[in-house]
C-alpha cells in the first residue's frame, strides 16, 4: 500500500479515536535548540540536520505559539557533535564579547547574560585574548550576543567607561560584523565610510529622528547622551544646509 495512504489512514484512525494531536511540545523544542546552541551547534547546522529553514528556527524561538509535530520531531532528533566537545577557535566568541563591550556592557553584565564566569569574559577581552574556547562557552556567548547586539547598554557611568575603554582598544561594535562571517578568523569587518564619530552620530540621529524616534530614545540607541545627540544633529543640519547652498 502507498505510504501516503497508510499515513492518511492512520491519521483518520487517531482522529476517530480522539487521539490525533498534530502539535509538538514547543517548550521542549525550544529547550533542545538552546541546548544545541550551548554545545556549539550553529542555527544553520541545526536547520540543515532537521531539514527546516533557519527562519523556521528563528520563528520557533521567537513569536511561535505552536510547532507542528513533524517539525518538532526532526528538531528533537538533532544531536550535538561529539567532535564539538573539544576546544574550538575563540575568534567568534572574542569578537562577540568585544562588540558587546563596545556597546557598554561590562564583564559582569556579559558573564551574567551568557551564564559564564567573569574570568572567561576577561580572558576573551584581554589584549592577548584566549585562542580557544569550549563549544558550550561559545554557544552561550553567541546566544547572549543575539539577545543584546541590537540594544546598547543603558546609559550609566559604568557603560560610558566601558564604551570609552572599548574604543581605546579598537574594538568594533556588532554592526561591523556580518553574522555569517563573525566566526571566520579571516573575515574583514565592514567599517563603512571613514567619517568622524561625531559626524556619523549626527547622520544616524537624523535618520532615527526622521523615523519618529524621540531624542532620548535616539541617545540610548546610539550609546551617547541626549546632549551629544542635540549637538550632533545641529552640526549635521548645518553641514546639510551648506552642501545644499553649494550645490
Amino acid at each position: 500500500m502507498n505510504p501516503d495512504t497508510l499515513r492518511h489512514r492512520r491519521r483518520a484512525q487517531l482522529v476517530a479515536a480522539g487521539q490525533w494531536n498534530p502539535w509538538g511540545d514547543l517548550d521542549q523544542v525550544r529547550t533542545h535548540i538552546r541546548h544545541l546552541r550551548d554545545t556549539g551547534v550553529s542555527m544553520k547546522r541545526i536547520a540543515a540536520r532537521a531539514g527546516v529553514g533557519v527562519s523556521t528556527l528563528s520563528y520557533i524561538m521567537g513569536p511561535a505559539r505552536l510547532v507542528q509535530r513533524g517539525t518538532a520531531d526532526r528538531i528533537l532528533a538533532v544531536a550535538p557533535d561529539d567532535r564539538l566537545k573539544a576546544a574550538i577557535d575563540a575568534t567568534g566568541a572574542r569578537r562577540r564579547v568585544q562588540a558587546l563591550q563596545a556597546l557598554g556592557y561590562s564583564g559582569a553584565d556579559l558573564a551574567r547574560a551568557a551564564g559564564i564566569s567573569r574570568r572567561t569574559v576577561t580572558a576573551l577581552s584581554s589584549p592577548a585574548g584566549a585562542d580557544a574556547v569550549l563549544p558550550s562557552t561559545a554557544g552561550r556567548i553567541a546566544r547572549a550576543y543575539d539577545e543584546l547586539c541590537m540594544r546598547p547598554a543603558a546609559d550609566s557611568k559604568s557603560a560610558r567607561t566601558m564604551r570609552t575603554w572599548a574604543a581605546k582598544q579598537g574594538w568594533l561594535p556588532p554592526l561591523a560584523w556580518d553574522d555569517d562571517s563573525i566566526d571566520d578568523p579571516g573575515a574583514v569587518p565592514d567599517l563603512g565610510e571613514a567619517v568622524p564619530r561625531f559626524v556619523a552620530i549626527g547622520e544616524d540621529a537624523a535618520e532615527l529622528e526622521a523615523l519618529g524616534y524621540p531624542r532620548d530614545a535616539i541617545a540610548e540607541r546610539l550609546g551617547v547622551t541626549r546632549g551629544y545627540v542635540v549637538q550632533a544633529l545641529t552640526a549635521h543640519r548645518r553641514r546639510t544646509t551648506a552642501h545644499e547652498k553649494a550645490a
